[in-house]
């Protein structure tokens, strides 16, 4: 039996596999848009070409620069390949919600922005409150419990 050697589970083996999905997804995309853009090019060369030879009798070798095109079709297929490629941030985001991992492979940060003299500031206050004085209550700290008056109890309950 063939032991099997699992890869430990970090954010740098997660960035390699990462990277190398996007090396082999820009390959295949530049593959992809080389053959399309090669195929327009030669078949309208192609055309071209026999157009020039039956009208004006064109030699061969002078027809031959058109094979130029082909390297200028493929330089255009990786630029567009390249921008087609998806951000690493997207494919982390992609994993997490398939894998349903819930943000381990992708750092959150969540910041809650709020304006001063607003209904949100005076929740956010009230909410800052009725938190400390459930804590205090909940502690063992029983010196809170016998000074809590009607407002108190009333915020709380609120």
């Amino acid at each position: 039996m063939k032991e099997q050697r699992i890869p430990p589970s970090n954010s740098a083996h997660h960035e390699q596999a990462i990277q190398l999905f996007l090396r082999e997804l820009a390959s295949l995309l530049t593959l992809k848009y080389s053959l399309t853009l090669t195929l327009l090019w030669c078949f309208a060369w192609g055309t071209v070409a026999l157009a020039m030879r039956a009208g004006f009798g064109t030699s061969r070798k002078a027809l031959l620069w058109g094979a130029g095109g082909m390297l200028i079709a493929i330089i255009v297929a990786v630029v567009k390949a390249g921008r087609q490629l998806p951000t690493p941030a997207s494919i982390r985001s992609l994993l997490d919600q398939q894998n349903e991992c819930g943000g381990l492979l992708m750092k959150v940060f969540a910041h809650r922005l709020i304006a001063r003299d607003t209904v949100e500031e005076k929740v956010l206050q009230l909410q800052s409150n009725k938190r400390n004085l459930a804590d205090a209550i909940i502690s063992a700290d029983n010196s809170l419990i016998r000074d809590l008056g009607r407002e108190d109890l009333e915020l709380l309950l609120s």
